[in-house]
Parts: structure tokens; C-alpha cells; sequence
């Protein structure tokens, strides 16, 4: 891919998050992607499970807003970073590994790092590094 295409990818994932739009973010990784996620030690293996973990975050952030800060990419290599801020209020449950951490209702804004692997045009790897113990949720 190039380095357009690369940037266009992340671009287009961020998007799908912030619409909701789970059928498109399913299109943009493999079957057999892998996800992780520190601060809550979530790891998904599938594309299924890669969405639903996504689905759990606009549960309980609702109107969670991801903005791209920084977009670096290396063709050579299929690797993606980004670094993105998420905004929202947190109004829902959110379910992680290891608890559920009931609504506050105050509002969120963290940054994160996130970082993809891409082979034959999808996503294949995404590490999300979020502030601990549970990224925007630290702030609350």
C-alpha cells in the first residue's frame, strides 16, 4: 500500500468509530486480527471480537469523538501510528476483562496511541496504548 493508502486506512477507522459504523470498521481488518489494549488488558482475536471491544467503548461513551493528532506511516513496513484524543461524557457502563465501571456521567478526554500492522490492505494488529488503569476513565 502506499503511503496515501496507509493514511487513508487509519483515517477511514477513525471515522467508522466515530459513526458507529460496525460494518465498515469490520471491512477494514483481517478475520484474524489481533487487538490489545493496555490499561484494561482486553485482547481481541477475531474481527468480531475487535468490533465488539470497539461497541463496549460507544456503550459507555456514547458520543465518544476520536480526533487524529499525528498520522505517521511506513509503507515500507505496513505499519500505521496515530496519535488520537477521545472526547465524550461517560453515560453507560463500561465493561472491561477484569470489571465494570459503572457511569459517572462527567466527561472524558484522553489521548492515546494506536498503532496498526497492515498486510494485503487490513489492518492485521492494532495496539492501543491508553492512559492506565482504563484510559479515559482515569480522568473521571
Amino acid at each position: 500500500m502506499t503511503r496515501e493508502d496507509l493514511r487513508q486506512l487509519a483515517t477511514d477507522v477513525v471515522e467508522a468509530s466515530n459513526d458507529g459504523d460496525w460494518e465498515r470498521q469490520a471491512q477494514l481488518v483481517a478475520p484474524h486480527v489481533v487487538y490489545q489494549e493496555t490499561g484494561t488488558d482486553r485482547r481481541a482475536e477475531t474481527a468480531d471480537a475487535y468490533v465488539g471491544a470497539l461497541q463496549d467503548w460507544k456503550q459507555a461513551v456514547p458520543d465518544i469523538h476520536a480526533q487524529l493528532r499525528t498520522l505517521l506511516v511506513d509503507e515500507e513496513t505496513g505499519t500505521i501510528a496515530c496519535q488520537i484524543t477521545w472526547r465524550g461524557n461517560h453515560t453507560g457502563p463500561y465493561t472491561s476483562p477484569t470489571q465494570t465501571i459503572q457511569p459517572s456521567g462527567r466527561p472524558v478526554r484522553t489521548t492515546s496511541a494506536l498503532f496498526f500492522t497492515v498486510e494485503n490492505g487490513l489492518i492485521t494488529h492494532a495496539r492501543h496504548f491508553l492512559l492506565p488503569p482504563f484510559g479515559p476513565f482515569a480522568c473521571c
